[in-house]
Parts: C-alpha cells; structure tokens; sequence
C-alpha cells in the first residue's frame, strides 16, 4: 500500500508580528540605531496616518498597503519600498528586483531627507490606490 504523502505545515508564526517597534529599536546601538530613529521621524512626519508593527521581524509602515520598512544590519539600514519599483529614480539609488525596493543607508549623513520624503509620498498614495 502506497504510503500517503506528508502533510506541509505553515511555519509558525513569528512571536513578535504585530508587536510595537520600539522593542525593535531599543535592540540596536550605534549608527544603526541614529538611522533608524531618523527614520521613524520622518516617515512619522510624511505619513502621519501610517501605522507601525513588526512583521519578518523587521518595522513596517502601512495604511491600507505598505508603504514602507527597515531592518538594520551591522553596518547599515536596509530601507525599503513595498511598491519601490515605481518610484522616481533617475539616479539610480534603490536596489532590489520585482516590486519592493530599497536604499542602503550606511551613516545618518546619507538620509537625504527631501529625496527620501518624497519617495515616501509617492509610496503612501500608491499604499492607498
């Protein structure tokens, strides 16, 4: 008798989805840490409505889409756009392939804060199309 195939089981869910991200935060040192922070201003600036949890253990910002996330590795923040691949770019600063893209920020210096609110406002309308 053929034996039946196995059962896939989802993984389980992360214990901290949905949990505030100043647990994140408070985890990080350093530079990385100063980039987030700065972060956090101003995506709580340019998109005041947006809400914030984790979720892949990283912070995510959403309304009724995602509009954006970072997660910080050792030597820098990972800044990313769920709907990147839309976004003006004519000089070339966001990395990744299909939708989601993002910007390496390696020092608070890099946050060009005029080019990164802007992207995050062509990211909230397209969270909320």
């Amino acid at each position: 008798m053929a034996k039946a195939p196995a059962k896939k089981t989802r993984p389980a869910k992360r214990a901290d989805l949905g949990a505030p991200i100043e647990s994140y935060l408070a985890k990080l040192n350093g530079e990385v840490r100063a980039i987030c922070d700065e972060l956090v201003s101003l995506i709580r600036a340019a998109a005041p409505e947006a809400t914030s949890e984790l979720k892949w253990g990283m912070p995510v910002f959403s309304t009724k889409g995602i509009v954006c996330y970072f997660r910080a590795q050792s030597d820098y923040v990972r800044f990313g756009f769920a709907q990147g691949a839309e976004l003006d770019d004519p000089d070339d600063k966001l990395e990744g392939e299909g939708e989601s893209h993002h910007i390496k920020l390696r020092h608070t210096e890099d946050i060009d804060k005029k080019r990164l609110t802007s992207w995050l406002k062509a990211a909230l309308k397209a969270a909320n199309a």
